[in-house]
């Protein structure tokens, strides 16, 4: 499962707009509150991957932007269809997840790509 998982983050950042969409959706929407656990700890993985682990710079590219803005979005989606505090979301670490949001658009500056994702991190 955690690699079905993997693979679906690996369609967040994919060439067609339509298929990110879907999958975002999908994601944000349809994933089973079960799945949360590995889902937000493959999500904090593939963010980890943005940093350099000796003095913690940001690895910034278009691809790591558009995977952190699709990762935010999805955040936001499962947020608001949460009805009450599960176990399974008792479980997960989302407060470091966030925080590597932060520090990576942070880190990219003030350009019209950055305000707008920014923005949508504002909404979490």
């Amino acid at each position: 499962m955690f690699k079905f998982v993997e693979e679906l983050l690996d369609w967040l950042v994919c060439d067609s707009v339509a298929v990110r969409e879907s999958v975002k959706d999908t994601i944000g929407m349809e994933i089973s509150s079960a799945l949360y656990p590995m889902l937000f700890s493959c999500m904090r993985s593939r963010v980890d991957t943005f940093f350099d682990t000796k003095n913690e710079e940001v690895i910034a590219s278009e691809r790591a932007t558009l995977l952190i803005e699709q990762l935010i979005v999805i955040v936001r989606l499962i947020l608001e269809r949460v009805t009450s505090f599960s176990d399974t979301l008792a479980s997960v670490d989302l407060e470091s997840l966030l925080l590597q949001f932060s520090r990576y658009l942070n880190r990219l500056g003030r350009t019209s790509t950055s305000l707008r994702i920014k923005i949508k991190m504002t909404t979490v």
